[in-house]
């Protein structure tokens, strides 16, 4: 587990991008409280954008839209909703001691 990766303060929709073994992650926080790492680079531009993406839901289903072409992808599975073709890698999160670990292995 990275243990390099925070979230705090009163945005309940926080977000973060750091690098973690040589990956570049985007951390999210929903509402909820639930958190949601996933990799930074977007599959359709190539860009590493979607730590800047717009966060929500389709269903139930906890999702981030990219920023440049509005790609929706899971947050749980990482599948674009739009395209399941595409797909960005997904990253377990746990939180010790107020300090969210991510699991790059």
């Amino acid at each position: 587990m990275d243990r390099d990766l925070r979230l705090r303060g009163p945005d309940p929709r926080a977000r973060r991008r750091r690098a973690a073994r040589g990956r570049q992650i985007a951390l999210f926080r929903a509402f909820d409280g639930r958190l949601s790492a996933v990799g930074n680079r977007d599959p359709h531009s190539g860009a590493y954008v979607m730590s800047r993406g717009i966060t929500g839901t389709r269903g139930d289903e906890p999702v981030v839209a990219t920023p440049m072409h509005k790609q929706v992808f899971s947050l749980v599975t990482g599948v674009c909703l739009d395209d399941p073709a595409l797909a960005i890698p997904t990253y377990p999160t746990r939180v010790t001691n107020g300090t969210v670990e991510v699991s790059v292995e």
